[in-house]
């Protein structure tokens, strides 16, 4: 992996998945590489990954050494075309991780809006308002 910490006129950075092990064993691993790392976060009847509060405080204490900061990936996909349930649930859950990762002061948050084949064709002001 080539150092790119620093040497590029924007912000480079890596996924929490480049290691196996904690997300601070990652933080670690790529702290002499880049200036950030996405949290991919995912919690489904097959696993979950989201931390604790105390993993968290843990995890921004050690961006704070590191010089480092975290971008966070929500853990769920949101479909604005769903009912009105399915959507609170969707931003209860983001909502949900606004709190719990706030102490770690993330440079940004990354959601993934799915649904195409919802989408009214022409007229996004629907999507728009929701």
């Amino acid at each position: 992996m080539h150092h790119l910490r620093g040497k590029m006129p924007f912000r480079f950075g890596g996924t929490s998945w480049v290691t196996s092990g904690s997300f601070e064993d990652n933080l670690r691993s790529l702290a002499s590489y880049v200036e950030d790392m996405e949290l991919v976060l995912f919690d489904t009847q097959q696993g979950c990954n989201i931390p604790t509060a105390t993993e968290v405080t843990r995890l921004a204490t050690l961006c704070d050494e590191l010089g480092m900061t975290c971008t966070v990936r929500f853990p769920v996909d949101i479909c604005p075309f769903v009912d009105s349930r399915g959507r609170t649930l969707a931003e209860d859950a983001c909502l949900r991780m606004v709190d719990l990762f706030a102490p770690l002061h993330p440079f940004a948050w990354v959601v993934h809006f799915v649904g195409k084949d919802y989408l009214p064709p022409g007229d996004d002001s629907l999507w728009r308002e929701r």
